[in-house]
């Protein structure tokens, strides 16, 4: 089972280190969204650039990594390995891992990882919202 925490932790870290803002506005031509407003690259700072649609989808994309990494962990282990599969990623995304970002924020893979927690603590944390703790919902973490 210990092998199961390890490969869904460094599976969620990599999730968490993709940079969907800096990706999608260098796709879209754009350029680098590091070099405008606060220098973040989540979805706020894609909104920057005036294009709504981007913005939508880097929030979506970044939202979807802590999903992805708890739905991939349950399927592949089942047990215990889901509860810390979203923690990786969001330690990823804050770190922006050598993205260059002044700012970061890990609110979006938090919330979304705890979607898909078993019981009333996954579903009551992502309606609550609240990105000041992001495992304020998590069982199994103390606070």
């Amino acid at each position: 089972m210990m092998i199961g925490y390890l490969i869904s932790a460094i599976v969620s870290y990599l999730f968490g280190s993709i940079p969907f803002g800096l990706l999608i506005t260098q796709a879209a031509g754009l350029g680098d969204v590091r070099k405008i407003g606060s220098g973040n690259i989540g979805a706020t700072n894609v909104l920057r650039t005036g294009r709504r649609e981007l913005a939508a989808l880097t929030l979506l994309l970044d939202a979807l990594k802590g999903l992805a990494a708890v739905l991939l962990a349950r399927y592949f282990f089942p047990g215990d390995a889901m509860y810390i599969a979203g923690l990786p990623c969001s330690w990823a995304t804050a770190s922006r891992c050598g993205s260059g970002s002044k700012v970061a924020k890990a609110s979006r893979p938090s919330s979304a990882s705890c979607l898909e927690l078993p019981g009333p603590w996954g579903s009551s944390f992502a309606r609550s919202g609240s990105s000041s703790r992001s495992l304020e919902g998590c069982p199994r973490f103390p606070h």
